[in-house]
């Protein structure tokens, strides 16, 4: 049986993704159809966003991470869709979700670079200008997803400490087709 938390994840899963999607088609279409010729410069900046945004709530409501954290181990549990497919896609999904997170962040300057250079320089960015600035921002974030994948020191005692986590956390003993990587926190 599954627990309330668990229902409540996903009753929400859900309708943030349909949340998310209805705002995004609304806004790519008022970015492409209704904008005005002065805000022509800012159409391929707010699109890259939106696409930003609609990658990012994919990943998010397929992988539905679950972080759980306890006597400095962290283990990182794929609860969504994303699950059926198997080990492999389930940790791709992982590590995009955690990419998300700081790039996100990465981005932000982007924004105020892109302004500037428009209202004190009146330099007008090309699409690709504009390409490479977000292009520089998910270079950046690359060491962090690196370290996070091979810098994690896993051994049969871990893997052990991991899967009794994950089992307290879900309120069950078999853990078939639910898929998690864990690490020890300094």
């Amino acid at each position: 049986m599954t627990s309330n938390f668990l229902q409540i994840v996903n009753i929400n899963s859900i309708f943030a993704f349909c949340t998310s999607l209805f705002i995004n088609a609304l806004l790519i279409y008022m970015i492409w159809f209704r904008s005005t010729s002065d805000l022509k410069n800012y159409r391929t900046f707010f699109l890259i966003y939106n696409a930003i945004d609609v990658c990012m709530t994919l990943v998010f409501v397929s992988t539905r991470m679950l972080i759980f954290i306890y006597d400095g181990d962290i283990v990182f549990l794929a609860m969504g869709p994303i699950s059926y497919f198997g080990q492999w896609p389930s940790h791709i999904f992982l590590l995009a979700q955690l990419f998300f997170y700081p790039f996100v962040i990465a981005i932000i300057p982007c924004s105020y670079i892109y302004r500037y250079l428009l209202i004190c320089r009146n330099i007008q960015l090309r699409p690709h200008y504009i390409l490479l600035l977000f292009f520089g921002a998910f270079v950046a974030v690359q060491p962090y997803v690196v370290s996070l994948f091979f810098c994690r020191q896993s051994s049969s005692e871990n893997s052990y400490i991991y899967a009794n986590m994950v089992s307290l956390l879900l309120e069950t003993d078999d853990l078939d087709g639910y898929y998690y990587f864990g690490g020890r926190m300094v």
